[in-house]
């Protein structure tokens, strides 16, 4: 597996916006790894004839938290041009 570096992913060394970048991406796919666990946890329950473990609200607030981030980075990507 490739090491998950800055450098080995494009960024330049020593860059802290790269840096930024880098951990606003990461903050990213950790929410929508957790939106996976939440919609397999859902099917699960649902197929066990279960109430559902997240309801809609809570894949409203993962939607709101990557929005944001995601502002962050054209805010950071912008301030830099």
């Amino acid at each position: 597996m490739k090491e998950l570096t800055p450098t080995a992913l494009g960024f330049s060394q020593g860059n802290k916006m790269d840096a930024k970048l880098l951990e606003l991406q990461a903050k990213i796919i950790a929410v929508q790894v957790e939106v996976e666990g939440m919609k397999a946890a859902n099917d699960e329950r649902k197929m066990q004839g279960y109430a559902l473990a997240y309801p809609e609200t809570s894949f409203v607030e993962a939607s709101t938290e990557i929005k944001m981030l995601a502002d962050e980075i054209m805010m950071h990507s912008t301030k830099n041009r």
